[in-house]
């Protein structure tokens, strides 16, 4: 894909890849096949075990401090150093770029933990903040998200459901569906251990389920957009960035967060 690359992108963003480890082959030719046909993409042992760890305790310190234990944790970028990992993996970032043709930002680092009893959401299509909501074209691509996975996934704490293929439709899920909440056709369960990531194109339908064994099943959901697309107050990465988190950021890191 290097040369799809270098005819694609700007050099400056080639440039941010390259400074954040990216090269030539770093995801596996049938892997990013997977992504385009199915629209999502599993990759395990990304997070080795001592990060996680440490990722864990960072995510319950936040959450005690936010007195969020069971809902959204926002912003974790800029609460933790740690969640830093979550927009520098070489393939995680190879993969965010054949979705989105190669020239993307960062749209938003949160987190999510279902509580137990929690219900199954409706699918559907993810959605830049702030950006007037339309249809989406076939294979119209916008946005693409991946869930970081710091407990591990199972069919009794909450898996993400995927309709494959979904992305190349157009349309939207309460179009097609007379209750999107309901078990659907050729739905999948996205099940994997801890330290695994799942990658998935925003125009993917998908939506999260129910725990019902009240095992933890802590989700960090690093999000990605189109670099010509618009932010809202309050998502800019420039506007909301802190002194200190700025401090610690390589221009490469910069040009991904547009600042």
């Amino acid at each position: 894909m290097g040369d799809s690359l270098l005819l694609t992108t700007t050099a400056d963003m080639r440039a941010c890849l390259e400074g954040l480890g990216w090269h030539d082959g770093v995801l596996p030719a049938e892997d990013e096949e997977r992504l385009a046909q199915q629209g999502y993409l599993v990759l395990h042992d990304v997070i080795p075990l001592q990060k996680l760890a440490a990722m864990r305790s960072a995510y319950d310190e936040i959450a005690r401090i936010d007195n969020r234990a069971d809902e959204f944790l926002t912003d974790l970028l800029n609460k933790h150093a740690v969640f830093q990992a979550m927009i520098e993996d070489p393939r995680v970032l190879h993969a965010v770029g054949s979705v989105l043709n190669w020239d993307f930002k960062l749209h938003s680092v949160h987190g999510r933990n279902p509580a137990k009893g929690s219900s199954t959401q409706a699918f559907h299509y993810d959605w830049p903040v702030g950006l007037p909501h339309r249809q989406l074209s076939p294979g119209e691509s916008l946005i693409c998200n991946s869930a970081w996975m710091l407990d591990d996934m199972t069919e009794a704490n909450g898996p993400t459901r995927v309709i494959p293929g979904s992305h190349l439709r157009g349309g939207s899920p309460a179009e097609a569906m007379a209750d999107p909440t309901a078990p659907q056709p050729g739905e999948f369960h996205i099940e994997a251990p801890a330290g695994s990531v799942l990658i998935f194109n925003g125009s993917l339908w998908h939506s999260g389920m129910g725990n019902v064994s009240g095992a933890s099943r802590r989700v960090v959901h690093t999000a990605f957009i189109r670099r010509d697309l618009p932010q809202p107050e309050g998502e800019v990465q420039s506007q909301i960035i802190r002194a200190a988190t700025l401090g610690r950021l390589t221009p490469a890191y910069r040009h991904l967060l547009q600042i």
